[in-house]
């Protein structure tokens, strides 16, 4: 059974340039979409820390930003995947590299905010 091959064909080599461009705008929303809920919460328990807001430990504010945590473990694969589109990663190798070299920083940036928000609250663990 033939396999049929689709080709675009693009006349303008200028065409060809922009379609081989990386789009930073995907790259910069894959970032955020990713480490905005954990960068957040570091944010949150440093200011806390250092008296600039004073939540209650127990309070709504604090309690959703705890429960943001299993939100995240949704939101940082696909952050990943944005940053990947906006990168145009043709080759499982380079997505494989991207996931093997982002997921560490997340989970790190992802226990530090748990541990460092989930310990002023009262509640390390």
């Amino acid at each position: 059974m033939p396999v049929a091959t689709v080709v675009i064909r693009m006349s303008n080599p200028v065409e060809r340039v922009e379609a081989q461009r990386p789009r930073p705008s995907w790259i910069a929303l894959g970032t955020l979409v990713a480490i905005g809920a954990p960068v957040a919460e570091i944010l949150v328990a440093w200011l806390w820390d250092r008296g600039v807001i004073s939540p209650e430990p127990n309070g709504p504010f604090v309690q959703t930003l705890q429960s943001g945590f299993t939100l995240e473990l949704l939101l940082a694969p696909l952050g990943i995947c944005l940053i990947g589109v906006g990168a145009r990663l043709a080759t499982p190798v380079r997505w494989i590299a991207l996931f093997a070299l982002c997921s560490p920083v997340i989970a790190v940036l992802w226990f530090t905010g748990a541990a460092s928000l989930g310990g002023l609250a009262g509640e390390p663990f």
